[in-house]
């Protein structure tokens, strides 16, 4: 009799478990794919990117977040009670050791974006209210997956068309940035515009991250050209290696004594860089830019020791 029962047991209990999980993957499927395609326009307006790995995020994240709320809240309750339960803290603290390792091998190449386009925007709102329209007399899951699936692979080819890139400029109080697109990525040369940056990590994910994504639809750069350095240049270089995908940045040597602000500064950038794989390279100094400073020094020093003023033909004898 036992061994008649057992088996059976057994088969129901795996087909609930197989219920369960496909129930699960499908209802992580809906949510996934409806926030991505009804996301899409609000994004593409924003200027803000968009992970190719977001239609599968939930499938791995709720898990983990279940979890850790889970473990969070015993830990809390435990807390106030005060009874020391140090079990309990250990496994909290490593699972989220373990799980911003596995965050560590994620790439900023996953982002993908698209240039702003009245005429785009206008294509994904007419995706999204066609896609509602169809999920709302859906009956079956069939039928809500086909839906998903046109409205995910519309809204991708709306992002992946070649648009037309160019240069563009952007400016503040304090000085220009220019932005080139070449096959690599973007080329920015960049003049003063960083020491209008008063509030590096609130200024720059909006007032500079935004409008380059909505003018030139990436989030590559190739090189940022830095011609001066300060204290609000390094802060912004490093907010703008978070949001960007950078490969190189090109800097001023330094050579004038710093303040211990800025040092504090740069090699905050510098850490920054090494983990995001970022090469730094410094400029070589103008040599001739230097000799013209260092004759007009040792010009009006000679003439203040002279008493008198010296042409500029004696300028250049002095310096020659």
């Amino acid at each position: 009799m036992t061994e008649k029962i057992i088996p059976v047991l057994s088969k129901l209990h795996a087909s609930s478990i197989g219920q369960k999980l496909s129930a699960f993957c499908f209802s992580s499927f809906v949510v996934n794919s409806t926030s991505f395609i009804f996301s899409a326009p609000i994004l593409l307006w924003w200027g803000l990117p968009i992970s190719m790995l977001t239609l599968f995020g939930n499938i791995f994240f709720t898990p983990f977040l279940i979890f850790f709320i889970l473990l969070s809240s015993l830990f809390t309750v435990f807390a106030a009670l005060n009874v020391t339960v140090w079990h309990l803290g250990w496994i909290l603290d490593n699972f989220t050791k373990i799980w911003l390792f596995l965050l560590s091998f994620s790439s900023r190449n996953v982002l993908f974006a698209q240039i702003y386009s009245p005429v785009l925007l206008f294509i994904l709102i007419l995706i999204n209210i066609g896609t509602a329209y169809t999920l709302f007399h859906a009956k079956s899951h069939q039928k809500i997956t086909k839906t998903l699936l046109c409205g995910v692979i519309f809204t991708l080819l709306i992002f992946a068309l070649p648009l037309k890139r160019g240069s563009s400029t952007l400016s503040n109080s304090a000085g220009t940035l220019e932005i080139q697109d070449t096959a690599n990525g973007l080329e920015i040369v960049e003049k003063n515009y960083f020491k209008g940056i008063s509030h590096a990590q609130k200024q720059v994910p909006f007032n500079l991250k935004m409008p380059i994504i909505r003018s030139h639809g990436t989030c590559k750069i190739s090189k940022i050209t830095v011609q001066t350095i300060s204290i609000r240049t390094l802060q912004s270089l490093k907010e703008l290696i978070f949001c960007m995908n950078i490969k190189k940045i090109s800097i001023p040597n330094i050579t004038k004594p710093q303040k211990p602000a800025f040092w504090k500064a740069f090699y905050s950038f510098k850490n920054a860089a090494k983990n995001a794989r970022v090469k730094i390279y410094y400029q070589r100094p103008n040599v001739r830019v230097d000799e013209e400073n260092f004759s007009k020094t040792a010009s009006k020093s000679a003439a203040d020791r002279s008493g008198h003023k010296i042409s500029k033909n004696a300028n250049s004898e002095y310096a020659a």
